[in-house]
């Protein structure tokens, strides 16, 4: 991604770069250190991955699965920051000072990487009477939920989802406010500090940022949506449990295709990849590119 990126998109790398990899280790987590059967709507799962291959405790493995979550949610929100920054020129909701950006990230990651940590706090310690409770209103579970590494994390969402709304909510309002004031400000014809031709450039490259992010947040919002649903309205379907995990581990593979397809950078780098390395095809010659010096979608 380094030695591809254009000279224009320089300073944005590095924050792509950092979602990138959280995106990743999200996605590794989840397909294959943790790999999860969950049992919704009872909140409970049972980790058929690597870490419990090596006994990793239960317990350890749902905290590494929220903090994955937890710091890609926070590279969005870093990465909306930075063109926030870089696009509105005057406003007081901008972060200017690196003392600042440092306190408010180093709370922000602290917070979403422990997301997790209430609903670990609150574990019911009578794990096998629950078990036989969720039997008596669901009777056909799969012969894995009597094995001993099957475990509940909450009794109910009387903790969950409160605590899972609140922080969508939050997480929704901060990435909200981030992309409306940026789209303002570019489609806002008032502004003296911007020129239209980078106007139109900022214009293309905020909203093929917003789009590169978009697809794999939607790609986690619909096995998200089920899950509340399931235990929220209290029904049981493992088929639709098994699915929704599948799906989740897909928004990374999503990134990269979106990452790919939108930046004509990386899209020409991987077709011209393709055609030597797996059709062993010389690749056509590629038209020469002007560099525009005065025009420039990083930080001033």
């Amino acid at each position: 991604m380094i030695k591809v990126s254009p000279a224009s998109m320089k300073s944005t790398v590095p924050y792509m770069i950092h979602l990138h990899i959280w995106t990743m280790t999200c996605d590794f987590m989840f397909a294959v250190l943790l790999c999860p059967m969950f049992f919704l709507p009872l909140l409970a799962g049972i980790p058929y991955g690597v870490l419990n291959y090596f006994k990793i405790p239960v317990i350890p493995q749902f905290w590494l699965a929220f903090a994955a979550l937890g710091g890609m949610t926070c590279a969005v929100i870093t990465l909306f920051e930075y063109r926030h920054r870089v696009i509105v020129t005057s406003s007081k909701f901008v972060m200017r000072r690196r003392s600042t950006r440092i306190i408010f990230n180093f709370f922000f990651y602290l917070y979403h990487i422990n997301f997790g940590l209430p609903e670990i706090l609150t574990i019911p310690e009578n794990q096998k009477e629950l078990k036989y409770l969720f039997l008596m209103s669901y009777p056909c579970p799969p012969e894995v939920y009597f094995h001993d590494d099957m475990f509940i994390l909450q009794k109910d969402g009387t903790v969950f989802n409160p605590h899972m709304y609140f922080t969508c909510f939050t997480i929704s309002c901060i990435a909200g406010f981030y992309v409306f004031h940026t789209l303002y400000t570019l489609l806002s014809s008032s502004n003296p500090n911007m020129s239209e031709t980078t106007r139109k450039l900022q214009r293309s490259f905020f909203m093929s940022t917003l789009i590169q992010v978009t697809i794999p947040i939607a790609v986690i919002l619909v096995p998200n949506i089920y899950w509340n649903l399931s235990i929220t309205f209290q029904f049981y379907f493992q088929e639709g449990n098994n699915l929704s995990v599948i799906c989740f581990t897909l928004h990374g593979l999503s990134a990269s295709i979106a990452t790919i397809f939108l930046y004509k950078p990386y899209r020409t780098f991987t077709s011209e990849l393709f055609l030597k390395k797996v059709l062993r095809m010389e690749p056509k010659a590629s038209s020469p590119i002007v560099a525009i010096s005065n025009i420039s979608i990083h930080h001033r």
